[in-house]
């Protein structure tokens, strides 16, 4: 049976509450949460995520993903390890939240490469 869901990263504006409240009375069964700022982050404690869970249970939702959106072609070092840890920590989310997937992006080039078409 295939479930209607929303991605939260719309609701970046709004309170989360706001949006628990819209996607519920518009019948959505399920939530994908954007792990990147304004309603929750891999680095909040788990009672912040405790919080959040039960109030998307409350609203007859639940969380079928967690979006990570990380860009993990940096040039530097040090960045593709704090993004590694970062999607480490996103995983952790998903687990908390049962979320059975995690949905990310392999990231953009950085430097200009342009491309011939092949005859």
């Amino acid at each position: 049976m295939m479930k209607l869901g929303f991605f939260t990263n719309a609701y970046r504006n709004y309170p989360f509450s706001y949006a628990l409240n819209t996607l519920s009375a518009y019948g959505y069964q399920g939530i994908e949460l954007w792990a990147k700022g304004e309603h929750v982050t891999p680095f909040d404690s788990r009672e912040c995520w405790g919080k959040l869970k039960a109030d998307i249970a409350a609203h007859g939702l639940s969380v079928f993903a967690v979006s990570a959106h990380l860009d993990f072609v940096a040039p530097e070092a040090a960045k593709r390890e704090e993004l590694i840890e970062r999607f480490i920590r996103v995983l952790d989310m998903a687990q908390f939240f049962r979320a059975p997937q995690v949905h990310t992006a392999s990231g953009g080039l950085y430097t200009d490469i342009s491309f011939k078409r092949q005859a």
